[in-house]
């Protein structure tokens, strides 16, 4: 379907993007949120500014509270690991 593989290819190229732009920065941010949606489900959101912000993900957290370690944990083995693939 045409749709899906022009999603995914713009998906690719804006990720390529970002790990150019996190990879060229001086320095670099990360930022996190958590809060409940409307159906009260955990949601956590990474933004990673270069300075100039970049969406890096959101994830959905169950029912995992929002702790520091559960966010370290989160940056960790999301945000990092997104970052040198």
């Amino acid at each position: 379907m045409m749709s899906n593989s022009l999603l995914e290819r713009v998906k690719e190229e804006t990720v390529t993007t970002a790990k150019e732009q996190v990879a060229a920065a001086s320095s670099v941010a990360i930022l996190c949120d958590g809060w409940t949606n409307m159906r009260n489900e955990g949601i956590i959101t990474f933004v990673t500014t270069v300075p100039r912000p970049i969406f890096w993900s959101s994830t959905a957290t169950g029912a995992e509270s929002h702790t520091g370690e559960y966010m370290a944990s989160l940056i960790k083995n999301k945000w990092l690991k997104k970052l040198v693939q």
